[in-house]
């Protein structure tokens, strides 16, 4: 009687990953089409400095580099996280690294930003619409998602230690 617990137990737990395996996998797919743009992005923002029909400034050509390499890498790693759940290895050290990495690129974003709009001239603070109606983060909203990021991947370190405990007593 326990064995066929257990099978009940098995099977509901797999039709969950199976359920949810389609939202991973729509995941994976869009950070892999953003990776993409990200990288053409990358290839493209440097023209600008050729083709300068729009009056664009070096520095800001230089910041939105710098914004685009940084986004480029937060999508990388999450990229990375959601192919490791999709392949059922969530309780790993390599994804609390990337939690980890995700956190400190978030917070060079916000300070890039930050130095961006301080020498742009336009320091705004936490959620203010620049003059063309797009939404702006302070470094303030910066650090908090940062600072989130970062305790995901302790919570998830903690998450690891217990799982190891429990598969030595087992």
């Amino acid at each position: 009687m326990d064995n066929e617990k257990s099978i009940i137990k098995y099977n509901s737990l797999d039709s969950i990953y199976k359920e949810n395996n389609g939202v991973l996998t729509f995941l994976y797919l869009l950070l892999n089409f953003l990776l993409v743009i990200g990288v053409l992005g990358l290839i493209g923002i440097p023209g600008l400095l050729i083709w300068n029909t729009l009056g664009v400034t070096t520095k800001v050509i230089a910041f939105a580099e710098i914004n685009c390499i940084i986004a480029v890498l937060i999508i990388y790693e999450l990229k990375n996280m959601v192919g490791r759940i999709m392949d059922n290895k969530v309780f790993i050290i390599h994804n609390v690294k990337s939690f980890n990495r995700v956190g400190v690129y978030t917070l060079l974003l916000g300070i890039a930003n930050m130095i961006n709009d301080k020498i742009n001239g336009n320091l705004k603070i936490i959620f203010v619409f620049d003059k063309y109606g797009n939404l702006k983060f302070d470094i303030f909203a910066f650090i908090m998602l940062s600072c989130t990021f970062v305790a995901i991947a302790e919570l998830l370190k903690k998450a690891i230690k217990v799982k190891n405990e429990n598969d030595l007593t087992i």
